[in-house]
């Protein structure tokens, strides 16, 4: 009995060691598991947070691609802009260096036209008294000449009075 005692002690020992063995395989296999889960619920995390940053990059490129697209749109805009503001500047220039030609031109045809008119005055003033010295001397001529003739009247008459007398 004490055989029978000692083999029941002994397959309850047994029963104990491979309870407790499977206990600890049980708990090896729940700690295992939740390794397995922590690792998957992780790599999930890890890819969840991959793709989160890949769209975030993806979404600050397409950003980027857009502000550089409106900042070249407006660059274009500007320089165009700029082509036409100097483009306009140049022809105002052009326009305003023809108008001063014009002007200058007017103003020397202006200028010879006056000094030809001024010329042909003072060519007609001097022939005005060229024709007037020769008609004034022509006066004087005939005045002279109606003189000498009066005294040459007179000394006759006076002749005459005294071939008289």
């Amino acid at each position: 009995m004490n055989l029978i005692l000692a083999q029941a002690e002994a397959q309850r020992a047994e029963a104990l060691k491979r309870e407790e063995a499977q206990r600890i395989e049980a708990q090896i296999l729940r700690t295992e598991a939740i390794r397995r889960e922590e690792m998957s619920l992780a790599r999930e995390q890890m890819m969840a947070k991959m793709k989160a940053d890949i769209e975030e990059a993806s979404l600050r490129r397409e950003q980027a691609l857009r502000k550089e697209k409106v900042d070249t749109e407006q660059a274009l805009r500007k320089e165009k802009t700029d082509a036409k503001e100097a483009t306009r500047k140049r022809e105002q220039l052009y326009m305003e260096h023809e108008l001063k030609r014009q002007k200058v031109m007017v103003e020397a045809n202006t200028t010879l036209q006056q000094e030809r008119v001024k010329a042909d005055v003072h060519r007609e003033v001097a022939h005005m008294e060229a024709l007037e010295r020769r008609e004034t001397e022509f006066r004087q001529q005939q005045e002279r000449e109606r003189e000498q003739a009066r005294d040459a009247q007179l000394k006759l008459r006076e002749l005459a009075a005294k071939e008289l007398k």
